[in-house]
């Protein structure tokens, strides 16, 4: 049951098939998600790329550094 009142997320199918592509199944990946609100609609958010950061993890977790990537593209 979708609600009007959350989030709507749009990704492209490029980035979706590259994330599927590099995952794995016995162990968890993590990404940030990049993008932005269209003007007339607040409420969708256009996702535009995915930052893999280091990480480790195993098939319950996944550790991500305490500081974000920073880059002018994020912007």
């Amino acid at each position: 049951d979708v609600n009007g009142t959350g989030y709507r997320y749009i990704l492209p199918e490029n980035i979706f098939k590259k994330f599927i592509v590099i995952s794995d199944r016995r162990t968890q990946i993590a990404g940030y998600l990049y993008g932005v609100s269209p003007p007339d609609n607040p409420q969708v958010k256009e996702i535009r790329c995915v930052v893999l950061p280091p990480q480790w993890g195993t098939h319950e977790t996944v550790h991500l550094p305490n500081i974000l990537p920073e880059h002018e593209s994020f912007k």
